[in-house]
């Protein structure tokens, strides 16, 4: 009985593991290996400082990193239309002045770093997965 329940609850743990319905995400799916390197820089609680708030370094193709709205780590308020904003760079060395981007998006919603090196995108979307912003490194 109990290995039929493992594939099930297995499943179930994937499932609930990829849902992120009340966080926002940062998805890092460029096609290069850059690694992208995200720190929130407002739209937070003024509390949330240092260890608690939302900062990623060397985030690899393919990942991404949530944070639920409803936590003032990551939105001052619950709504999931507040505005939060971050400080986006690529490469290899965080924080070159010109490959840093400051991008936003909605507390329910995501931002999606697409591309190669020297041809990147950020697009931003609302939690509905409408689009609401587009940058691109390259004219």
């Amino acid at each position: 009985m109990i290995r039929f329940l493992i594939p099930i609850i297995l499943m179930i743990f994937t499932i609930l593991s990829h849902y992120h319905g009340d966080a926002y995400c940062i998805y890092n799916k460029v096609t290069d290996g850059t690694y992208v390197h995200v720190d929130q820089v407002g739209g937070q609680d003024w509390r949330a400082k240092g260890a608690s708030r939302f900062s990623h370094h060397k985030m690899t193709p393919g990942s991404s990193e949530c944070c639920p709205y409803t936590s003032t780590d990551c939105s001052a308020t619950a709504d999931k239309n507040a505005i939060v904003n971050f400080k986006i760079s690529y490469g290899e060395v965080l924080y070159f002045f010109y490959n840093r981007r400051d991008i936003s998006c909605p507390a329910g919603g995501s931002i999606v770093v697409t591309g190669a090196y020297g041809d990147l995108a950020f697009e931003s979307f609302d939690a509905d997965h409408n689009s609401v912003g587009k940058f691109r490194t390259k004219p």
